[in-house]
């Protein structure tokens, strides 16, 4: 065999390692060292993303940990891969694992551990979402890409102020994104615009609007509205809506929503109480805001 077929290059090692981590090992020969770049790589970039599950203080910070572990331990392979081909002087000694086989194999077995792992996180944790309009401006914005915590309310019932997913009830293809105001029990009555529940008007106050408003959503008023224990913006555009919604009790097992853009929004006014059976999950964590990176995290 020709020397020169047993060369490990350097370039070439970084470029596998690139394509997959801990490729790059394989291919120098160092099978530990690939499992010990590829396995942590693969449990932090689990963690960062299960961790979202949980609900408590610091938790956007712990996912950003974890990220930027992932990343590092990615570059930390590549880099090491190059080096360890740069060390390797001569002709290299094959080892058996060193054919077009177990590389193709071993990006199969990897690969298809990140789509089983996916898959399943998506059918039982979270699922992505993409929201097209302004309807829960100022909350989510107009290309938001978000993650709802799927199966929250199997355990638990929906809480005022929860801002849910669920299929639309007149178009079962597609999905709207509201927030819960009303619980199963609750009376809800608008007059003149102004949300009553249970015969209590929600408290609002003025708020200055956030910036770098996008030039899709419509120009008007910013309140804060104090619903129970939760708090949040909404927005009073001068596009016109009805003002009046005739005074009604949500059904047991049901809960009434509206979008926090208040005046253009499809909600529970024209659908009616949303069936809490019918929710797909909670909208929990933007991962790819719209506008301002400052907005990655926990959805308020």
């Amino acid at each position: 065999m020709n020397p020169s077929q047993n060369t490990r290059y350097p370039w070439l090692a970084a470029l596998l390692s690139l394509l997959m981590p801990g490729l790059g090992q394989l291919y120098c020969g160092k099978i530990v060292r690939c499992f010990c770049i590829a396995g942590p790589i693969a449990v932090f970039s689990l963690l960062s993303i299960m961790v979202l599950a949980l609900n408590f203080q610091g938790r956007d910070e712990l996912v950003v940990t974890f990220q930027a572990v992932s990343f590092l331990l990615y570059g930390i392979g590549v880099i090491d891969a190059y080096l360890a081909a740069r060390r390797i002087q001569g002709s290299y000694q094959l080892k058996d694992y060193n054919n077009w086989f177990v590389y193709v194999l071993f990006c199969i077995t990897l690969s298809g551990g990140y789509v089983f792992s996916s898959l399943y996180l998506r059918d039982n944790l979270f699922q992505p979402f993409k929201v097209p309009t302004s309807a829960m401006f100022p909350a989510i914005w107009p290309g938001d890409q978000l993650l709802a915590a799927k199966n929250v309310y199997l355990s638990q019932d929906p809480k005022r102020g929860d801002i849910v997913i669920f299929r639309n009830p007149e178009d079962r293809r597609s999905f709207l994104l509201k927030r819960v105001v009303a619980l199963g029990g609750d009376s809800v009555e608008i007059r003149n615009g102004q949300v009553f529940i249970n015969g209590v008007q929600l408290k609002r106050e003025a708020v200055s609007p956030p910036s770098g408003v996008p030039a899709l959503v419509p120009k008007g008023q910013y309140l804060e509205e104090w619903n129970g224990n939760a708090s949040y913006q909404i927005l009073l555009s001068a596009q016109p809506a009805p003002e009046q919604f005739p005074r009604i009790v949500v059904p047991k097992n049901s809960c009434f929503v509206l979008g926090d853009n208040r005046n253009g929004s499809l909600d529970s006014r024209t659908l009616g109480p949303i069936p809490i059976v019918g929710i797909v999950g909670r909208a929990t964590f933007i991962y790819a805001p719209a506008g301002k990176w400052s907005r990655f995290g926990t959805i308020q």
